[in-house]
């Protein structure tokens, strides 16, 4: 699986940094026998009126190993008490995507942010 998109700077980072402003992130994903490799290829970018000018370039590769259910009880015991908010969540997705428009992201929702009322489900 391979993807790339632009992404604004993490939030731990816009009080920090004002070398760049958007990150263009590349990413790719193999599954292996044992687990699963994840690449990126990340352009930091200055974007100014619709020119971009890339800043810095970063590498990454990780490797994640599969791991025995038994060390995961935890996460499995906490999907299981919050699947069906998940599934809710992937069915209004499925259903925004179906329409094939663009989409438009409200942060508020009378005045509860965005994702206080996802975790509020």
């Amino acid at each position: 699986m391979e993807s790339n998109s632009d992404a604004p700077l993490a939030r731990r980072e816009t009080k920090i940094r004002s070398d760049y402003n958007v990150l263009n992130r590349g990413n790719r994903v193999e599954i292996t026998d044992y687990g699963w490799l994840h690449e990126q290829d990340n352009k930091k970018i200055v974007r100014i009126d619709s020119k971009d000018i890339i800043n810095a370039m970063e590498k990454g590769y990780n490797t994640y190993q599969k791991i025995s259910d038994e060390k995961c009880q935890q996460a499995i015991n906490l999907w299981n008490i919050n699947s069906s908010k998940w599934e809710y969540v992937r069915n209004a997705w499925n259903k925004q995507m179906s329409l094939n428009k663009d989409l438009i992201i409200n942060s508020e929702n009378n005045s509860i942010l965005l994702y206080k009322k996802v975790t509020s489900l």
